[in-house]
């Protein structure tokens, strides 16, 4: 009567998903024209192009191997009907986000049958928006998401983590074909690197783009332009770091429209012609460094090129050249266009061929405007001209090339952070430099290349050159917080001079949220979860000084939902729900389980039928998602009677009512929990199967887990006694390795892989009624069967494996209180 004989694994178990009851039937879309007559099929291949975003159709493609088939039948795993079609090429739009297998099914002429399979994934749709909050390349969240969905005028941001962190590009550059700012002021240090593979930045013409507090590193375009930034609209880069490019002209930066550079450093770029910054079109450079840039032909730091114009004020270039021993010239700056030089500095540039322009190289045909600018300790010559000097005004010239009339050392300290964002060299306290500047040409400019807090002029007069020696430098205010902080939370704000001020200043802050406050180190608890700007001031009745630090309040987390409701209901009356939760800002959203939805922490919901549902909440706010779930009973209406006298009559019945109650689903492991819901005790003996991704799904009694093939595993309890009778309310508790489970009907291997779909139906088989052996109260009444359950899913926590001999003490099956039932094939 029991066989041992271990079934083989299945190749393949079709695992169906199902997030919600009644999910209407989404429209597909088949594309193709009726294929010619088959004649067999060989083999089967089916492949999709998922992940796809919820929303959006994934497309599916069969090959058969041989002659064409006449008919494909398509089953797209999420409980939908199947669908026959012609073509060997569908799309589908799944309604619901999660992980799904599909099934295509071939039959051909002769009525051979084959079939294959292929996992699909559909992704809910991304809600990062523009602030960046992750280092990945290109999905929710990334850098290359948020730029590719800002519209223009949009400004994309950073959430605070990523401050020092390093977003590599792996799938290509970043291409901007919108107008958009790219702040990474919220996160200092941000780096985007292009992997020594390709450009980080791409500008499209016709586009205004802004790129602030960046660090644009390692792109590589190899024979092509611009392997940091290529810029062919109006392009601002502004407090930002260019360093470790290679490219043929422009390793760091190529320019083709119009380009504003403000408070950055090229460094360590590497090119054919301008290393640092190739110019071809109308740029402006201020407060910049331009350093240890490597050009292998011309234009070690910087190209000007023919018809491009160049302004250059308060910047410095120091310690770039060029490599070629024949050819190579203009060390720290070539220009063969139109060039304005306004107090610049040019310090230890190379090139190896002598009066070559190892400083600066103003080519034929070019022209030049030095004014305020000094060139010094250049290697190869520090000015080469053969073009036109339309301007020659009070430059400082160390070797007295270019026709200037100061020449000599400027005495100049090394490279170095003299304060600022830039590296500069300061002009020691007896340098020629210091006040020999044209005040004249210097009109416009408040602070020298180092920035706030570092006037242009000195004692009324200006130095030539990017810095000011200064008799006095002014203190910089900076503020800083602690934040991101969790709502109800106190932020820390601290405002820091650089040098005290005397008499000493009063600290005033406006946070940002309508409040303020004073004193260097303040604490405010914000009372709403955003982003502000905190502004602090400090003044001391001679001097005023603003600086502003950005806040960032995340809301509390949500933690112990729960959801209840006031069922039974009768059929037709309101059942009420409320969700509570811990944390706020939460919404609520509810699925009645019934395929109707509802919002709200409490919702009410009138339900069309008699029968068992399960409610889903789900809650969220800006930092966490919360699900669970309530179960609602709906009740038919009472039975009425009509009674005449003297006749005296009892309508009043009792009876049992079986539910599976839960299942747990481990890898090696099942457990099935059985409640008596009526009002009498279960007093007959009765079985119980466990159905392993059955396909399709028990839906009726008598449908045992082997019949109609519908799945390869499964277990069989015959529930006898001790376990009952089982007690109105009372619950039992079946595990795939006890007494109960019938060796002869269970074929059970374990290893099950995660998230295989488990059912269970209570009194599952009789044979001689339409009802299992125990009368339920549902069955009575007329209720609609609720002896089926699932699926659950089984998940990776391993448990002990169901044993194929019979266990010991499992004696005196008593099959005779059972009712008939055949044993597993």
């Amino acid at each position: 009567m029991t066989s041992d004989v271990r079934r083989p694994i299945p190749k393949a178990i079709l695992i169906i998903i199902v997030f919600s009851l009644l999910l209407p039937t989404p429209a597909f879309a088949i594309p193709g024209a009726p294929p010619a007559q088959p004649q067999g099929i060989i083999g089967i291949a089916l492949v999709n192009d998922s992940p796809t975003v919820l929303g959006s159709s994934t497309g599916f493609t069969a090959t058969v191997g041989g002659f064409t088939p006449i008919t494909y039948t398509w089953n797209f795993g999420d409980g939908t009907a199947e669908v026959a079609a012609l073509s060997n090429l569908v799309t589908y739009p799944y309604g619901v986000a999660g992980f799904y297998t599909t099934i295509v099914t071939v039959t051909d002429g002769g009525l051979n049958t084959i079939s294959a399979t292929t996992p699909v994934t559909i992704t809910a749709p991304c809600i990062s928006g523009l602030v960046v909050e992750n280092t990945h390349d290109s999905d929710c969240g990334s850098l290359r998401y948020a730029v590719n969905i800002a519209v223009a005028g949009d400004t994309v941001t950073f959430t605070p983590t990523l401050a020092g962190q390093t977003i590599t590009l792996t799938t290509g550059q970043i291409d901007i074909h919108q107008s958009i700012t790219i702040d990474g002021a919220a996160a200092p240090g941000i780096i985007i690197s292009g992997n020594d593979t390709d450009r980080v930045f791409n500008i499209s013409a016709q586009n205004d783009v802004t790129l602030n507090a960046l660090s644009v590193v390692h792109g590589w375009v190899g024979e092509d332009t611009g392997a940091g930034i290529s810029n062919a609209g109006t392009l601002t880069v502004s407090n930002s770091t260019v360093a470790y490019n290679t490219g043929m002209l422009g390793g760091g930066i190529y320019n083709g429209g119009t380009l504003t550079l403000l408070k950055s450093t090229l460094s360590f770029n590497i090119g054919f012609e301008g290393s640092g910054f190739y110019n071809s079109g109308i740029a402006t450079v201020l407060d910049d460094s331009f350093t240890q840039n490597e050009a292998s032909w011309s234009g070690g730091g910087v190209y000007n090129s023919f018809d491009a114009v160049l302004t250059m004020t308060n910047s410095t270039l120091s310690t770039n050249r060029v490599m070629d021993v024949e050819m190579g010239s203009g060390g720290g700056l070539l220009n063969s266009g139109t060039l304005t030089l306004i107090n610049t500095t040019f310090y230890s540039n190379t090139s190896p061929v002598s009066d070559s322009g190892g400083g600066l190289y103003n080519h034929e045909g070019a022209s030049l405007s030095l004014v305020n600018t000094l060139i010094a300790h250049s290697v190869g010559g520090d000015c080469y001209n053969i073009g036109t000097i339309t301007s020659n005004i009070n430059n400082l010239i160390e070797d007295g090339s270019c026709n200037v009339t100061l020449s000599g050392d400027p005495l100049l300290d090394p490279l170095a952070n003299n304060g600022g964002t830039t590296l500069t060299h300061l002009p020691q306290t007896d340098s020629p430099a210091i006040d020999a500047g044209d005040n004249a040409s210097a009109a416009g400019l408040t602070y020298d290349q180092r920035g706030h807090g570092y006037p242009r002029l000195s004692n009324g007069l200006v130095d030539i050159g990017a810095v000011e020696v200064a008799a006095a430098i002014m203190p910089i205010l900076t503020a800083t917080n602690d934040s991101p902080t969790v709502l109800g939370r106190p932020t820390n704000l601290t405002a820091t001079l650089s040098s005290p001020l005397s008499p000493a200043p009063t600290f005033t802050w406006d946070f940002g949220d309508g409040f303020t406050g004073v004193g260097a180190t303040p604490a405010h608890p914000y009372a709403a979860a955003g982003f502000y700007t905190a502004t602090v001031q400090a003044a001391n009745g001679v001097l005023t000084l603003t600086a502003t630090t950005p806040v960032t309040i995340t809301e509390q987390f949500l933690l112990n939902l729960v959801a209840i409701n006031d069922s039974p209901t009768l059929l037709g009356s309101t059942t009420n729900f409320l969700a509570s939760v811990s944390g706020d800002s939460a919404t609520f959203e509810w699925d009645f389980g019934d395929g109707t939805q509802g919002t709200g922490q409490s919702s009410a919901h009138i339900y069309g039928a008699v029968g068992f549902y399960t409610a889903i909440v789900t809650a969220t706010n800006s930092v966490s998602l919360l699900t669970t779930t309530t179960q609602v009973t709906i009740t038919g209406p009472a039975l009425r009677y009509s009674t005449y006298l003297p006749l005296i009559m009892n309508n009043f019945f009792t009876a049992p009512d079986l539910i599976v109650q839960n299942i747990i689903a481990s890898r090696d492991a099942i457990t099935v929990v059985i409640q008596n819901v009526g009002d009498a005790p279960a007093d007959q003996s009765f079985w119980v199967d466990a159905y392993i991704a059955p396909n399709p799904p028990p839906t009726a009694v008598n449908q045992i887990w082997w019949d109609q093939n519908r799945a390869q595993q499964g277990i069989a309890w015959a529930v006898i006694d001790p376990m009952v009778p089982i007690q109105p309310g009372a619950v039992i508790t079946l595990t795939s390795t006890d007494l109960y489970v019938s060796p002869e009907r269970t074929y059970f291997t374990g290893n099950l892989p995660v998230g295989t779909p488990i059912y269970a139906q209570v009194d599952s088989y009789n044979f001689y009624t339409n009802y299992g052996a125990v009368q339920e109260q549902h069955e009575i009444l007329g209720l609609p069967y609720n002896n089926i359950f699932g699926p659950v899913f089984s998940v990776s926590v391993g448990g002990p494996l169901f044993g194929r001999e019979a266990q010991p003490g499992n004696t005196g099956w008593r099959e005779s209180l059972l009712p008939l039932r055949p044993e597993q094939p």
